[in-house]
């Protein structure tokens, strides 16, 4: 099980949630506000963020545990496709 984490640090996102087995049926809808956090933990369903506010905006996205792989979906081809992620990090950051 992975849980997923997202921070608002600075803008106003809009989160929906899709079913999985109908990547057009939006199950839920609500804004993030700078400083919210919302956890997707029901592997069950996807999640999409859009920035609401009309300049570039930040979030931090949180797993419970690293992965190596994930399912993006194309506005495209109207398909879920996998993609590879990497993590990026700086010891001195830390320290």
């Amino acid at each position: 099980k992975q849980d997923c984490y997202v921070h608002s640090i600075d803008g106003y996102f809009e989160e929906k949630r899709y079913d999985c087995d109908d990547c057009e049926q939006i199950i839920s809808t609500h804004k993030l506000n700078p400083g919210d956090v919302t956890q997707m933990i029901d592997t069950d369903n996807y999640h999409s963020l859009e920035n609401k506010t009309g300049k570039p905006a930040k979030s931090l996205h949180f797993y419970a545990k690293p992965i190596n792989k994930c399912d993006v979906y194309c506005n495209d081809t109207n398909q879920f496709i996998e993609r590879t992620l990497t993590y990026d990090c700086c010891i001195s950051d830390f320290i």
